[in-house]
Order: structure tokens, then C-alpha cells, then sequence
């Protein structure tokens, strides 16, 4: 052990460790004063911001814009932003969009489409209409339209209606009825989840049945709290199939538990295959309880380039007698992450 090695180094991490433990504090205590006392939430936020929590900085923003302290937001975003926060992008846009900034908000738009934030689409729509573009609304709006946003398909019919064609806007129109439909479905069952998980399945089985793939994992997740087991692996297999790879992982783990490792490793790899990471560390428990050491350490490995700390933990863990010095390495990359 590192302790017993090189009490210096041991220490210098023990130290390191409690203050990451300290930073996480302080979010916390600003996150719980949020709502009672703003002013000691930002005092909070910002000795964690200070210290590098990228959480603090976005939660800066989001105090000073309730406040309407646009500049301080716009501030703090930045910085969460520069620190590597995806999350604001869309935010800075909104903000630059409120300050009728149209040439800034296209440019955080942009960003946070590129990104992968998909909420974002339908405003870059919005943007283009503002701007009388004559191509660039449609197009944003339907790239919104296929990630399920009923908003940008209700534009959609706006503007082939004032275009004339009304037979494009009575489709799109009737795909935003239908679409609005299943997400008061969804939106029921969750609301239903805790008091009432009896109607909840009730109400995501509608929205299964009228094509929501989404709600699919939500009913294996009811199932599972019920102890029904049987209905859970049903609706995980079929969100599976839809390419949900948090069903597979959820698969993965019940045959894991159930002492099944064979469909456990089928499942876990699925889910790799599908771009999951999560799984890869899976996969490395998975090994390491088949007394595969090799195939454990190269999944755990995969999963710690991918940045899960837990596996880099995991790694280091399972080199200690091996390769002490790439063990320490492995240790002093989950405490940094």
C-alpha cells in the first residue's frame, strides 16, 4: 500500500481527497440555501466556483439571471464555459437572445447544437424566422421536429400555412396533436410514479402503445421497484431493442445478479457496442469475478481512458501486486478526475 511505501505521497492524496470532499461541500451548502438565503448561496457557490467546481460557476449564472443581473450571469457562464461546462451554452444564447443580440445568440445557439443539445434546435428556428430566412427556419425546426419537439412541428405548420401549402401544414399540425398527446401521457405516469405507480404504468403503457419508445425503460424501471422481475426484463428487452443502453446495462446487472454471466457479458457488450462507457467498467467487474484478470484489467482500462473514475479506482485495485507504480497512477487518476 501507498501508506505503508511513501507515508509523503500518501498524505499529499489523503489531502488532496478531503479537499475535493470540501469543494462538494460547499456546492452543497450553497445548493441547500438557494431558496432560503440567496445572498450565502452565491458566498457558497462562489468559494466552490473559486476552487474550480464547474456546478458552481453554471449555478452562479442561474442565481444572478433569477436576479436579473444579466451581466453577472453572462460572467459566470462564460467561465463555466471556459472551464469546459457544455451545459450554459444554450443559456448564453438565450441570455444574448433577451438583450436582442441576435449575432451572439446564433453563436452560443450553434455551439450548443454542436454540441449535441437538441433543445436547442427549435430556437435556432425561432432565430431564423425572427431573421426572415427563407430556408433556414424549416430546416432547424425539422431537425427539432425529429427528436420529438412538438412545438417545432406546430411551426412547421405555421409557416406551410402562410406558404400556402396546407397540406404540409395539416400534417405537421396533426404530428404535434399526436406527439403533445403522448407527452401528457408520460408526463402523467411520472407525475404517478411514487403515489400511484399502479395508474403510472397505466399511463406509460399508453404511451407505449401509441409509439413512445422512450417510456419503454421507464416501465422496467416500475417493474423492477414492484419486484416484478419478469415484466422489468420485458420492457427492458424492448427498449433495448430500440437501442436504449440503459436497458442493456439494467439486463446486464439483472443476470449479473441472478449469477447468469454469460447473457450478463451479452448484455454489458450490446451496450459498449451501442457507445455506452458505462458499460465498460461492467464488463471489467464482470471479468474480474470470472477470475479473468486480463480481460478485467483491459475493460476496466477502457472504461478509466473514457474517464469513469470508479474503474480507474477499480484498475488500481486490481495492479496493486502486479504493477504497484501503475496502481498508484491509476489511484492518483481517480483522484484528480
Amino acid at each position: 500500500m501507498l501508506e505503508q511505501d511513501d507515508p509523503v505521497q500518501a498524505e499529499h492524496w489523503y489531502r488532496k481527497a478531503a479537499h475535493a470532499r470540501e469543494i462538494s461541500a460547499m456546492f452543497l451548502r450553497g445548493y441547500e440555501l438557494r431558496e432560503s438565503d440567496p445572498v450565502q448561496a452565491v458566498a457558497w457557490y462562489r468559494r466552490a466556483a473559486d476552487a474550480g467546481d464547474t456546478n458552481a460557476m453554471s449555478s452562479l449564472g442561474y442565481l444572478f439571471k433569477e436576479r436579473g443581473d444579466l451581466v453577472q450571469a453572462e460572467h459566470w457562464w462564460r467561465r463555466a464555459v471556459d472551464a469546459g461546462d457544455t451545459d450554459v451554452l444554450f443559456s448564453l444564447g438565450l441570455l444574448f437572445a433577451q438583450r436582442g443580440d441576435l449575432v451572439q445568440a446564433e453563436h452560443w445557439y450553434r455551439r450548443a447544437a454542436d454540441a449535441g443539445d437538441t433543445d436547442v434546435l427549435s430556437s435556432l428556428g425561432d432565430l431564423f424566422e425572427l431573421l426572415g430566412d427563407p430556408v433556414q427556419p424549416v430546416a432547424w425546426y425539422r431537425k427539432a421536429a425529429d427528436v420529438g419537439d412538438f412545438s417545432a412541428m406546430f411551426s412547421l405548420g405555421d409557416l406551410f400555412e402562410e406558404r400556402g401549402d396546407l397540406v404540409q401544414a395539416e400534417h405537421w399540425y396533426q404530428k404535434s396533436a399526436h406527439v403533445r398527446e403522448i407527452s401528457a401521457m408520460v408526463q402523467r405516469g411520472y407525475e404517478l410514479r411514487e403515489i400511484d405507480p399502479v395508474q403510472a404504468v397505466a399511463w406509460y403503457r399508453r404511451a407505449a402503445d401509441a409509439g413512445d419508445t422512450d417510456v419503454l425503460g421507464r416501465l422496467g424501471y416500475l417493474f423492477e421497484k414492484r419486484g416484478d422481475l419478469v415484466q422489468a426484463e420485458h420492457w427492458w428487452r424492448q427498449a433495448a431493442d430500440t437501442g436504449d443502453t440503459n436497458a442493456m446495462n439494467r439486463l446486464g446487472l439483472m443476470f449479473e445478479e441472478r449469477g447468469d454471466l454469460v447473457q450478463a457479458e451479452h448484455w454489458c457488450r450490446r451496450a459498449v457496442d451501442a457507445g455506452d462507457t458505462d458499460a465498460m467498467s461492467s464488463l471489467g467487474r464482470l471479468f474480474e469475478r470470472l477470475g479473468d484478470p486480463v480481460q478485467a484489467v483491459a475493460w476496466y482500462r477502457k472504461a478509466a481512458d473514457a474517464g469513469d473514475t470508479d474503474a480507474m479506482t477499480s484498475l488500481g485495485d486490481l495492479l496493486e501486486q502486479a504493477d504497484p507504480v501503475q496502481a498508484e497512477h491509476w489511484w492518483r487518476q481517480a483522484t484528480e478526475t
